[in-house]
């Protein structure tokens, strides 16, 4: 009897893929925009749910239409790849992590680091300025112990959650055990992701601007520099998201060295904000593992999705870039120190305010796109079906 009701299953699974393949070049004759990749992922996900081979005898049985939802304990195995969940064609996939409920905390998160990079330094400024009698370098000083503390504070402990089981990069995190102490130094590398390696390098090239801004010109330091570290590492920030777009307007593969996110060596590469927002949720918002195979099917079957991450890194490009631009012609315009600081300060929390405000208007935007564009090809599907 088993062998019998094997057999049976998989004729009926060669019957499905047979009629889904020729709905498949239905859809594309009729000029739909459906891509190869996009079946192809469908057809292959469909193709590694088979491994639960009773699911899919009471699923044709029943002759259900829907899309089958992914279970807890899939969700949450380390050990699923990103298709072991089957795609609907005619919706985007699910991310598996609810952004509307998170996104009050995640507002204030976002103003608590803005605030905390922003009111220290300005107090040190003022306070060592007016009230004591440092000179102008040792002034600088203090500003380099106040900027960036929260980052320096989130680096060794992304580190530790990073190299944790279901928050690491890739479904075989490398493991510390047994290693000789330079191969934990290199197991602990390996398990950066792409914000990561960005904060390290943000927090290295801060010191360096701020330890040569107080230390040139003797006891006066070099007000100009000081005032210009951060745009500068912002503006380098936006070079790197502009990079990363004509990476992947080029599909430019992704280096072996250093790991990218959970992009494969290899694989083309994807826009900055797919990287960054992977990487923060998946992390620092608790999304592990699942997220990150999540966004990854999100990726691949939606083309609006893929637009929308472009778009993204577009806004926050120009962010980075423009911002010295503004703190520039403020130097230039203003020969009063303590007005010009203050001024700085404000026209940060201003354009990073403004640009949030335009990401999430985009974002807003791109998701009625996708939707619709989803809701179109099932539209499409539905008329082929009648005809």
């Amino acid at each position: 009897m088993a062998s019998s009701s094997s057999r049976a299953l998989l004729r009926r699974e060669s019957s499905a893929d047979a009629s889904h393949a020729q709905h498949l070049a239905g859809l594309r004759s009729a000029g739909s925009s459906v891509s190869d990749a996009q079946a192809q992922t469908h057809l292959e996900g469909d193709g590694m749910l088979r491994s639960d081979s009773a699911a899919s005898a009471e699923s044709s049985a029943a002759g259900a239409a829907a899309p089958s939802q992914p279970s807890a304990s899939s969700a949450l195995d380390p050990s699923a790849s990103a298709t072991d969940e089957p795609l609907d064609l005619y919706s985007p996939p699910v991310l598996n992590y609810e952004f509307r409920r998170r996104m009050p905390s995640l507002a204030k998160h976002l103003a608590i680091i803005a605030l905390v990079n922003s009111i220290p330094p300005t107090l040190a400024y003022y306070v060592s300025t007016h009230l004591s009698d440092d000179t102008p370098a040792q002034t600088y000083t203090w500003i380099t112990l106040c900027i960036g503390l929260t980052e320096l504070l989130s680096f060794p402990h992304r580190i530790y959650v990073l190299c944790r089981r279901n928050y690491e990069r890739s479904a075989r995190p490398l493991t510390c055990a047994h290693k000789r102490w330079y191969q934990h130094v290199w197991a602990v590398f390996a398990h950066f992701d792409t914000f990561q390696w960005l904060l390290l390098f943000g927090i290295l090239e801060g010191v360096v601007l701020l330890t040569v801004a107080s230390s040139i010109n003797g006891e006066q330091g070099d007000y100009n520099l000081m005032i210009l570290s951060l745009p500068i590492i912002f503006a380098t920030i936006g070079g790197l998201f502009f990079v990363t777009i004509v990476l992947t307007y080029f599909h430019v593969p992704a280096p072996r060295w250093p790991l990218l996110s959970s992009l494969q060596p290899g694989e083309a590469f994807r826009p900055a904000v797919y990287l960054i927002v992977e990487d923060v949720t998946a992390v620092d918002g608790g999304g592990g593992l699942p997220f990150r195979q999540a966004i990854a099917r999100r990726y691949e079957a939606s083309q609006p999705f893929r637009r929308l991450c472009t778009e993204q890194t577009a806004i926050f490009t120009a962010w980075g870039l423009l911002f010295p631009l503004w703190i520039g012609i403020l130097i230039a315009s203003s020969s009063n120190r303590d007005i010009s600081y203050g001024v700085s300060v404000g026209i940060a929390l201003l354009w990073s305010a403004l640009i949030a405000l335009a990401s999430y208007l985009s974002l807003r935007r791109g998701l009625r796109r996708e939707k619709e564009h989803f809701a179109r090809l099932k539209a499409h599907a539905a008329g082929q079906g009648h005809a």
